[in-house]
This record gives C-alpha cells, structure tokens and sequence, in this order.
C-alpha cells in the first residue's frame, strides 16, 4: 500500500535524492510510530502490576486480620449463670409462669380467636392442632400468639402453591410426633440433671414445688435446644439433599427401591423389666439406644426408629445392614448388664414414609428378629443371595418355622467369618 502511495507521488513531481540517513529514518519512522501506538498499552500493564503489588502487599495483612477474627470466634463461648446446685431456697415460678415463658406469651387465645387472625376456618385450626397430637380443646382459651404466627406461617406455604392442604396436615403430623419425643426426652434430662445436683427431690412424679427449678435450668436450656433442633435439622436436609443427588448421578438404570432392613430387640428384654427398678431400666435403656445408634451411624445406615428395646434401621447396601448387624453383637458383648441381641435381615421394596419404613421386608426382618436365638442374626433368602459369595460374613441354613403372614419362613443364622 506504501509503494502504491509513493507511485502516485511521483506522477505528480520529479523524484528528489534522498539521503541514504534520511532513508534509514524514513523507515524507521513507522517502528516509532507503532512504539507510541503501543505505550498506552505498556502503561496499562505497569498500572495492573503496580495494582497487583499493592495487593499483594494488602494480602498478608488480610490474611492476619482473618485469622484474628477465626480466632476471636473460637475464644467467644456462650456463657450461661452457674446451674443451680443443693440449695435449702428453692426457685420460685407457677406452671403459668412456665408454659408463658416457653411459648412467649400467656395463652389467651380460643381456637375461633386462632382461626379469626390467622384467616382460616376454625375446622382447619383444629385439623392441624389434632395432627400435632393434641386433644380438641373446645372454647377453652389455650393459645397464643405464636400459635397464630404458625399457622399464618404454615397457610402461606399452602396459599402460594408450595404444598397441598392435605400435605401440610402430613408435615404437621410428622413434625408433631417427632418433637413429641423430643420434648419428653428433654424434660427428662433437665429433670434427672435437678435431681443429681440435688435442687429437688427424686419422687417419680414432677410435683408443683418443682416448676420454679425447671423454669431456672429452661432459661438456660431453652435457646441453645432451640438452636441445635435447628442446626440439626439443617444438617440432615444438607445430608438428604447430597444423598439424594448421589443416587442421581449414579442414572436410573442403578437405582432401585429395594432395601435391607435391620430389626433389632433385647432378648428377654419384658421379663427383664419387671425384675428391676424403673431407674435402672432407664439406664439400660438409654445405654442400649445410644450405642445402637452409635453404631449405626458409623456405617452410614439410616436410623429409622428405637422403641425401648428395639432399633430399626436401613440401607440400600446389605453388606451395610450386615456389618452393622455384626457390630452390634460385638458392641453390647461388653455390658453385661445388657441382655443378648437377636437381629433379624430381610431384603425387598420398602415404603419409605413420613421418616418411617413400611411393608412386606420390614415385617419379614421383624419376624426373623422373633426367630432368631440370642445373640444371633437371622436373614432372609434376598439377603443371603446378597451377601454369601462375600468372605467377610458366614451362614448357616435353620430350620423352616411358622411366622404370621408368611407361612414357613425360610432363615439363615449369619455371624462373621473366622479369622483363623
């Protein structure tokens, strides 16, 4: 383009001698060019690494700040009054004083009153207020304020298409007999923490002299129960939520709705019961549900439900459910005042339902358990045909026996394989 230019010039006027310095500069003249076009650029890049040293000079300070902050976190304790210890004066307080404080707010309300500043019908108020497990209450003034947040709380979901009214019944209702438990569970541990420290009497019976100490510990008690109910709660939908994209990832051709079910009990556990004083029942108890499901929960098995004497839990591996089966012999072995185990294994569809698990598999595992000798594992021909090709676990065939609902029931024993 250059040579065509310089062309064109030379039509229009005679060339001139040029130099042969001037030629040379003539030539260098657009490197020079091109040199200014690319300084703003090299000025950027000078801007950016200055900029980049500044912050690297920031970063270490930042980082200290960071881990003075860390460590300030770790230092801050919630820090609560002294408990209350053997004391001639005992804390004063009413079972008013007590519900007013736990619901935060004295209940003044009727159900129709409920029903009027909610914006539901009456009907709806006393479907959901049975559902958490509580009795009609007729016009009797038994509600508060929260109770009214609630259930605006709870309809607003339903208003806004998020689940049906007969879904929020079922969350209710599940929701209700899972803190049911809980709350007992937990008075009984504030109650047994008063007696031990001695601020009331052991009578059995929780007496009206008591609820000034039960107020006190609730003070304490109360919002840090309140914040790990709901910790935990965020920890298992965390948990459910990554199991579940788990199993997602796996493709449907892997999936299944097949699972082995664990049913454990106490062997002699009823007789047992009526031999020794309710206070070390309730130690055995506890014992026994604590460590089954310690257990459990070390092999990532799902803990359905412990009722007393009984554990039921899950897995979608029966090399899972097995291991936990031998496990837990191994584990009770140790407590003598424990009585021996029997567990029995069964494999099949499940109905997983409101946290519970029903149907065929669940009653043949609970059947086996029934069969099964303490100290002993049953399993079922679905478990077998899982498990026998593995080395770690051994089986022996029993005889065929009667069970309500399946006829002969077909069992073997399996414990673990000799190391020898």
């Amino acid at each position: 383009m250059t040579e065509g230019l310089d062309t064109a010039h030379a039509t229009q006027q005679p060339a001139a001698k040029v130099p042969a310095e001037k030629k040379s500069a003539a030539k260098k003249a657009p490197a020079k060019k091109a040199s200014a076009k690319k300084a703003p650029a090299k000025t950027a890049v000078a801007k950016k690494a200055a900029a980049k040293k500044a912050v690297a000079k920031k970063a270490p300070a930042k980082k200290a700040a960071a881990k003075k902050a860390v460590a300030k976190k770790a230092v801050a304790r919630v820090r609560l009054p002294a408990a209350q210890h053997v004391s001639a004066e005992r804390p004063a307080g009413s079972l008013d004083d007590f519900v007013e404080f736990v619901l935060g707010s004295a209940p003044e309300l009727t159900s129709r009153q409920v029903a009027q500043l909610a914006g539901v019908s009456e009907e709806v108020t006393r479907a959901l207020w049975r559902a958490m497990g509580f009795a009609d209450v007729g016009g009797e003034a038994e509600f508060a304020m929260a109770d009214v947040e609630a259930l605006r709380a709870l309809m607003a979901l339903v208003d806004a298409g998020y689940v049906s009214y007969e879904e929020s019944i079922e969350l209710v209702r599940a929701i209700g007999q899972h803190t049911s438990r809980l709350a007992e569970w937990q008075g009984n541990i504030i109650a047994r923490s008063l007696i031990e420290r001695g601020v009331i009497a052991q009578h059995g019976v929780l007496e009206a002299d008591d609820i000034g100490a039960l107020l006190a510990d609730s003070r304490a008690y109360k919002p840090v129960l309140e914040e790990l109910m709901l910790y935990s709660w965020r920890r298992q939908m965390s948990h459910n939520a990554a199991r579940a994209a788990a199993i997602a990832e796996v493709g449907p051709e892997a999936r299944t709705d097949s699972m082995t079910v664990g049913f454990a009990d106490l062997a002699g556990f009823t007789r047992l019961s009526r031999q020794i004083p309710e206070e070390d029942l309730a130690v055995l108890v506890q014992s026994f549900e604590s460590v089954s499901a310690d257990v459990v929960a070390a092999e990532g098995a799902r803990l359905i439900k412990t009722l007393g004497d009984e554990v039921l839990f899950v897995h979608e591996s029966p090399r899972k459910i097995a291991a936990i089966a031998v496990e837990l012999h191994e584990a009770h072995r140790g407590n003598h005042d424990v009585p021996k185990m029997r567990i029995g294994l069964a494999t099949g569809p499940v109905l997983l339902r409101m946290g519970d698990v029903f149907g065929t598999t669940v009653n043949r595992a609970s059947r086996l358990t029934a069969m099964a000798k303490p100290g002993s594992t049953y399993v079922d021909s679905a478990t077998l045909d899982e498990l026998e090709h593995l080395e770690q676990f051994s089986f022996k065939g029993v005889r065929p026996r009667p069970a309500r609902g399946f006829g002969l029931l077909r069992a073997w024993s399996m414990a673990a394989a000799s190391t020898s």
